[in-house]
């Protein structure tokens, strides 16, 4: 009995895995959501390899939080780092 509620629930968990990591990331298709702004002008180079977006839910009072939708294969705060683990990386043509 136990083991069977195990399989259940790993198989739940990598069901679960597989629809999340298959949705769009949110922002990808030009639409940024309700809590997220385009930055300002000025911030054009704020991530080094992706897109700059205003975080309205994390705003502090006078301290605006921006944040980075990295392009393909860059990871990071500002997107800076490739990720050289991601094997998509290496089929690219």
């Amino acid at each position: 009995m136990k083991d069977s509620y195990i399989s259940i629930v790993i198989a739940y968990l990598m069901v679960t895995f597989i629809l999340v990591s298959s949705m769009p990331i949110e922002g990808e298709k030009g639409e940024l959501g309700p809590h997220r702004l385009p930055c300002p002008p000025g911030y054009e180079n704020y991530c080094f390899n992706g897109k700059c977006v205003h975080v309205v839910a994390q705003d502090e009072p006078g301290k605006p939080c921006y944040s980075c939708i990295c392009d393909e294969f860059y990871i990071g705060e500002r997107c800076g780092t490739l990720d050289l683990t991601n094997p998509g990386y290496f089929l690219k043509g």
